[in-house]
């Protein structure tokens, strides 16, 4: 009666155990097709649309902030779930090592990899990711914020039929304008 009293805690543990573990790695693939498709669109405004047209319209640096409001909402979500997930998985994990640790014939899995001094372990590498997404959207934030504010936004080279927009010579006017605005104050 013990014997299938432990066998039962140990299935009912393992279970809630996989189910999380699961349910993270999905919601963090997910988060990943996200992040991708919202960087590649906006990039691909940025860098395509934007910067061959000479006459940009208002609008697509507005489409820009919201790719990048879009994004950081996105992240921000994905991480509080990725947090919740693994405070389940740890709740998991603490049953699973406290029933290794009444049975001596396990195989203590959970026992040797609570006392791992790993560094990178999945919460370090996916935190890793979740920061690269913050920073990517205030970003794209801050770009299109800097551009629907600057008074140089037409300010392109006509080669011919194509217009070049280079990104880092027409931020540094920008950039410029907000500091001689504030030394006439």
């Amino acid at each position: 009666m013990i014997e299938k009293q432990f066998k039962d805690d140990c299935w009912y543990a393992w279970e809630y155990f996989s189910l999380h573990a699961r349910q993270r790695t999905l919601l963090f693939n997910i988060y990943i097709f996200f992040i991708s498709t919202f960087s590649y669109a906006t990039a691909h405004l940025i860098l395509v649309h934007i910067s061959n047209n000479c006459s940009v319209k208002p609008y697509e640096y507005y489409l820009v902030f919201l790719l990048g409001m879009l994004l950081f909402l996105v992240t921000f979500t994905f991480h509080k779930l990725d947090i919740r997930n693994k405070e389940l998985i740890d709740n998991a994990k603490q049953g699973l090592v406290e029933l290794e640790k009444k049975n001596q014939h396990m195989p203590q899995i959970f026992l040797r990899n609570e006392n791992s001094k790993t560094f990178f372990k999945h919460s370090v590498c996916f935190n890793i990711i979740f920061y690269t997404g913050y920073i990517i959207a205030t970003a794209y934030i801050i770009f299109s914020i800097i551009k629907l504010n600057c008074p140089r936004t037409d300010a392109c080279k006509m080669e011919g039929k194509n217009a070049v927009y280079s990104l880092p010579e027409n931020l540094v006017p920008c950039l410029n304008c907000y500091i001689q605005q504030d030394q006439h104050y």
